[in-house]
């Protein structure tokens, strides 16, 4: 409590003026938010809602070219449903309009990032700092809701560079890590022969919490259960960037006697929703968010449906109902703990099949769409394993791509992580098959391997 007293109020302000940020500023307000009454969140997210539209009128070419065709006038928006007058927009289309989409008084400021996509398509977006800045404070708010405080000392089992880090980046990295309490494990080099040293930096490092991918929190639960392992107690263990099952989480949470919060996010959005004590349900940050849970024409449904969001404060780039790709049902009940921020029952689609090899070494789901999403000349991608010694990469090219160099970036990946215990073969298609759901998984593994 008193490091976190002091970080919060001195360490970090400090540290976020010397670079220029707000982060800490935007913490506060979110925090002070979830005080507010459902009502009072409701007329914020509203109010943010307005002023990005018509931010979108005077500065963001697309839209108002899109808008004059439908007669859409911002002006007349009353009520968030009221977005269902306007379109979805997909990944498709924002590649098609990419410059159109950046905002005239923005254009050459904003970061740009690049994603490999859980849909397998490398994807590329722009945000602008403030964005930047407010989805660190929105993504603590809901780590606090499992019990985290900025500056607890937390195990991070996560996906960190591929191959060699440049000495000057790797510092800065530990620094700042150091300064927020963290210890940051890279899960892409995870496996059987030294899952050991992600159980033994529990008893060394005795964080308060672990905040990890999904796969490598199961696999290192399944070790410590094998191996009747006692850990140090922990506060909460945060699970991340994959889907978490009933199943795994029962698991998870024997070998570790500790609950484990479930959270939602994407690249696009960062945190879009996290449980809190209660698990009733994810908590959608609606005061930084619009969420909506549509058909293929943009209606609202109870039921099972697209992922559609809309970041009330990228300015740099607005995605106004932007589809990612994710299927989700929202609940209809509240959960009964006090916080305003209605609940997203489930989340589908999502499915990252992990690839093993036949000495038990382990490729997480996030890995491939790590290694992609710098490749902007690959459509499309595909991980397919039908044997423990081979992978199959089925890749849809875009003209301009540099094919040997490709191949043998993966292959450089994929050997630093598992050695030579996989073979790696290229198939260049024409298109890739979607699944019955209509979902293009990344990985598919036809192993008859426990998961």
């Amino acid at each position: 409590m008193l490091y976190f007293s002091f970080l919060s109020k001195h360490l970090y302000p400090l540290y976020e003026s010397l670079r220029g940020r707000k982060t800490h500023l935007y913490y506060r307000e979110y925090l002070a938010n979830q005080h507010k009454t459902p009502d009072e969140i409701a007329a914020i997210q509203l109010q943010k809602l307005k002023a990005l539209l018509h931010h979108c009128q005077l500065h963001v070419p697309y839209y108002q070219k899109s808008w004059r065709e439908l007669g859409f006038d911002p002006a007349s928006v009353q009520s968030v449903a009221d977005l269902n007058q306007l379109p979805l927009l997909t990944k498709s289309l924002v590649r098609q309009h990419y410059d159109e989409l950046i905002a005239s008084n923005f254009r050459g400021k904003n970061i740009t990032k690049t994603t490999g996509g859980s849909t397998g398509e490398p994807f590329r977006f722009e945000h602008d700092r403030e964005n930047y800045d407010r989805r660190q404070g929105v993504a603590w708010r809901g780590y606090g809701w499992a019990g985290y405080e900025l500056g607890d000392k937390s195990l991070y089992y996560w996906g960190g560079a591929i191959g060699r880090v440049a000495k000057k980046a790797a510092l800065k990295d530990k620094l700042y890590n150091m300064m927020l309490g963290r210890n940051v494990l890279n899960v892409f080099y995870m496996d059987k022969d030294n899952i050991h040293r992600f159980v033994d930096e529990i008893f060394s490092f005795k964080p308060h919490g672990i905040v990890g991918y999904t796969s490598p929190l199961f696999e290192v639960a399944q070790y410590i259960l094998e191996k009747n392992i006692k850990v140090p107690s922990l506060g909460w263990i945060i699970s991340a960037a994959e889907p978490l099952y009933e199943s795994q989480r029962e698991i998870i949470e024997q070998a570790f006697a500790t609950k484990v919060f479930n959270t939602y996010g994407c690249r696009e959005f960062t945190l879009i929703g996290a449980e809190c004590s209660h698990q009733q349900g994810l908590h959608l940050n609606t005061d930084h968010l619009v969420v909506e849970v549509t058909d293929d024409f943009g209606q609202g449904t109870q039921g099972i449906g697209n992922m559609t969001i809309t970041d009330l404060h990228n300015y740099g780039m607005p995605l106004i109902r932007f589809v990612n790709g994710d299927l989700g049902k929202l609940k209809q009940t509240s959960c009964s703990c006090d916080l305003p921020f209605p609940l997203l029952e489930s989340v589908e689609g999502r499915k990252l099949d992990k690839i093993v090899t036949r000495e038990g070494k382990i490729i997480p789901g996030e890995f491939f769409p790590r290694l992609f999403r710098e490749m902007r000349e690959v459509e499309r991608y595909q991980v397919v394993q039908e044997h423990l010694d081979r992978i199959e990469i089925n890749i849809v090219a875009l003209p301009g791509l540099d094919s040997a160099a490709m191949e043998h970036s993966i292959q450089s990946a994929v050997k630093a992580v598992v050695g030579q215990e996989l073979s790696v073969f290229f198939h260049y298609v024409d298109a890739i098959a979607l699944t019955a759901s209509g979902k293009h998984r990344v990985t598919i593994s036809k192993l008859d391997v426990a998961s």
